[in-house]
């Protein structure tokens, strides 16, 4: 995915070269890549959960996504709750373009999204998983 938004990104700052200064079309590169990256992402990570339940990572680590009005079993997952989910996880790929504004997103987003699971419970969900209202469970 990363390679598809740089390649984008290229293509687009070689649309730029034809007519802008080199300042210009480096800083558009980057803000088109930003964007691709977030675009891609999300786009991958809706798709795969909402047909398998789980991205390529959590097939590896034996992961699976749920809703928890299932509790923890199969069942419906609204695209829209799995576009919301995955789009908070990616938020901070959006801001690729400028490495300071990442840093802190990631900063942001590494508590709620990524830490929060240690210690919440009953379902251990990070805050991407309380918005599209999923649980991830362990299958294997």
């Amino acid at each position: 995915m990363t390679l598809v938004a740089l390649l984008i990104s290229l293509v687009w700052a070689g649309a730029q070269w034809l007519g802008e200064s080199s300042d210009a079309v480096g800083r558009n590169a980057s803000i088109v890549y930003g964007i691709a990256f977030f675009a891609l992402f999300v786009a991958y990570e809706t798709v795969c959960v909402q047909r398998w339940r789980r991205t390529l990572g959590k097939h590896l680590l034996k992961l699976e996504v749920a809703p928890v009005s299932a509790a923890g079993c199969p069942g419906p997952i609204p695209v829209a709750a799995m576009a919301a989910r995955a789009a908070l996880f990616n938020l901070a790929g959006l801001a690729s373009a400028s490495p300071g504004w990442a840093v802190l997103l990631w900063m942001l987003l590494l508590v709620p999204c990524v830490l929060l699971p240690l210690w919440d419970r009953p379902y251990r969900q990070g805050l991407h998983d309380k918005l599209g209202g999923t649980v991830v469970v362990h299958t294997g």
